[in-house]
């Protein structure tokens, strides 16, 4: 994984697709994961180097200090160009390993804007408020337009057509920010699309 920032207290790094990350399989050199990206979610990822680090950085989560953003390309048009879903989240009663929209569940927060219309799908900069499991793409999901490449959220449809031409979920963490948890410095990162899904992008432009 490409080094993004490092000090003695915390590790900032690019995570490429395809690797898990979560606090059960990374502790190694006494780093560990301050937060968790899916396997197919590429971008910014935390990891603390000591004990009073990630109990710093866990409580600004958990405060909802940190400041995230995602780029997703999404199946179809937003009726309205930016937006919140307020929608609380909890586990599918059917499917391993999926969540839904569910009343009574986990708060759970999502603010979207549109940053660019592309035939019949839209890039949005997507916000996460609240740190749920896939909490972005149940929530796009629940309003009628899932993650291209969402294997678990996208119907089965637009599943086979988008594995044509899309390598994977499009969706990438692209920004970072948190208060650095030993001295209070305001500490902010950003990362480009990686190249597969530049390519995607650029296909769609073409």
């Amino acid at each position: 994984m490409e080094i993004i920032y490092e000090n003695s207290d915390l590790l900032v790094v690019n995570k490429p697709p395809g690797l898990v990350v979560d606090r059960s399989t990374i502790q190694t050199d006494n780093r560990l994961a301050v937060h968790r990206l899916d396997r197919d979610t590429s971008g910014l990822l935390l990891f603390a180097k000591t004990t009073e680090a990630l109990e710093n950085l866990q409580r600004q989560f958990k405060e909802r200090k940190v400041k995230k953003g995602y780029l997703a390309l999404v199946h179809g048009r937003p009726k309205h160009p930016s937006g919140v879903v307020d929608a609380s989240i909890g586990r599918a009663p059917k499917g391993v390993g999926k969540f839904v929209v569910v009343e009574g569940s986990r708060d759970s927060v999502t603010e979207y804007s549109t940053k660019k219309h592309l035939e019949n799908y839209t890039l949005l900069d997507v916000k996460p408020l609240t740190g749920r499991t896939h909490q972005i793409r149940v929530h796009l999901k629940s309003i009628g337009h899932p993650v291209v490449g969402d294997k678990l959220y996208a119907s089965r449809k637009q599943i086979r057509e988008d594995k044509k031409w899309c390598p994977r979920q499009f969706l990438h963490a692209y920004r970072l920010g948190f208060e650095h948890p030993r001295t209070g410095e305001w500490l902010s990162f950003e990362v480009d699309l990686p190249e597969d899904l530049r390519k995607v992008l650029d296909n769609l432009n073409g």
